[in-house]
């Protein structure tokens, strides 16, 4: 299958689920997330807020645990969108681009000070591969020279997939944690 095949099959499917296995999914693997984070004890995570369609992890949680920043996308007209990491603040949110909710702080923190990242992703293989929406905002930001930090994958259980079409671009994520229903 083509990669836009695969995202139509997947969004078909999460759109099935209800709002009950959602939140026991997320609760999952925000608690497997928790024991890795207590275990691997990383000063930086960066997280993500969560499209309609992605696993919702507790990032409030996980906060307690340590330093949180999320994706901020920046852009002007004259160059390619890039991301960004800021500081979690819940009361410093607001909507951004393509609807996602962002950080305002003013201090992106720089790549190789991330220890830990939890990326979202339309589907998984067991062994790392990743496919993501194809905007290729997270292949991108993994690529920097400077990047270091540990990859853990979350999503639904529907979205592990035996393989998937992978390119040269296409980053693996170092482990794969999904919601257990």
């Amino acid at each position: 299958m083509e990669k836009k095949e695969i995202r139509g099959l997947i969004r078909t499917f999460t759109s099935t689920l209800t709002e009950a296995d959602k939140a026991q999914q997320a609760h999952s693997v925000t608690e497997q997330l928790r024991h890795i984070i207590i275990e691997r004890k990383p000063k930086i995570v960066a997280a993500f807020m969560p499209l309609s369609d992605e696993i919702a992890i507790d990032i409030a949680d996980l906060s307690a645990l340590c330093r949180i920043v999320i994706p901020r996308i920046t852009s002007d007209k004259h160059s390619e969108a890039t991301m960004e990491f800021y500081d979690y603040n819940l009361a410093d949110i607001s909507a951004g681009a393509y609807g996602i909710e962002e950080p305002q702080g003013s201090q992106a923190i720089a790549a190789d000070m991330i220890d830990m990242m939890i990326l979202p992703g339309v589907a998984f293989t067991s062994q790392g591969d990743r496919l993501g929406r194809g905007k290729g905002f997270y292949d991108r930001y993994t690529s920097r020279k400077n990047f270091r930090a540990y990859c853990i994958g979350v999503c639904y259980s529907h979205q592990i997939l035996p393989n998937l079409p992978v390119e040269p671009h296409d980053k693996r994520v170092d482990e794969v944690v999904y919601g257990r229903p």
